[in-house]
């Protein structure tokens, strides 16, 4: 992955304690998606992106982001104190997004504490498990995304956001199973968190 990227509307979340722990996404002038485990402890102070930091307003974790303890729809919605002057990237629309298996995919995020946005061809589309229904995977499966991504954006080909990066998971000391949060299942609360915090509807593609 190349660590230099212009893409600033991908920015990281800094806690309170001036601590780097993820990545988020901006969607509208004054919203960012990440994952929910990036915002569940409440200390997420600041949005950082290019030069420019905001301070974040109120935030939201999806409602099933924990079923029985365990993380089930990773996502969480942030509003920041003011509009930022980065381009949003624009969100899936359910209605004309398609998966297909072996579809590039671009992932940008933080991983490793620089900017990384991947090569073309890269990473691909692989699927969802049954046993895993609100992600899907991608390839390649092994050490490719690291902590600090989470949080981060996955694109398709047409550069439309389509997951934001969840789980990376461990097998004796391995990264594997590169996963994303599916946005096409989430996409009625996203719109409507976002319209409820910011008061701005969210556009997506066309």
């Amino acid at each position: 992955m190349d660590e230099h990227t212009e893409d600033l509307a991908v920015g990281r979340l800094v806690t309170d304690k001036g601590e780097e722990i993820g990545s988020a996404v901006l969607i509208a002038p004054s919203v960012i998606l990440t994952a929910g485990h990036c915002m569940q402890d409440g200390d997420i102070a600041e949005f950082v992106t290019g030069c420019e930091r905001y301070k974040i307003a109120a935030y939201r974790l999806h409602p099933l982001f924990k079923v029985q303890q365990h993380i089930f729809m990773d996502l969480a919605i942030a509003v920041l104190d003011r509009p930022c002057c980065v381009e949003p990237i624009r969100f899936l629309n359910t209605e004309t997004n398609r998966y297909e298996q072996g579809e590039p995919l671009t992932v940008i995020g933080f991983g490793g504490g620089y900017k990384r946005h991947s090569h073309p061809e890269v990473f691909t589309y692989y699927g969802t498990l049954i046993e895993d229904p609100t992600s899907f995977k991608f390839l390649p499966l092994e050490g490719t995304v690291y902590f600090g991504d989470s949080g981060g954006a996955v694109l398709d080909g047409k550069g439309v956001l389509v997951g934001v990066v969840s789980s990376l998971g461990y097998s004796k000391g391995h990264i594997y199973e590169n996963s994303a949060t599916r946005l096409d299942l989430a996409s009625e609360w996203v719109k409507n968190t976002t319209l409820e915090l910011s008061g701005v509807p969210l556009e997506v593609a066309l």
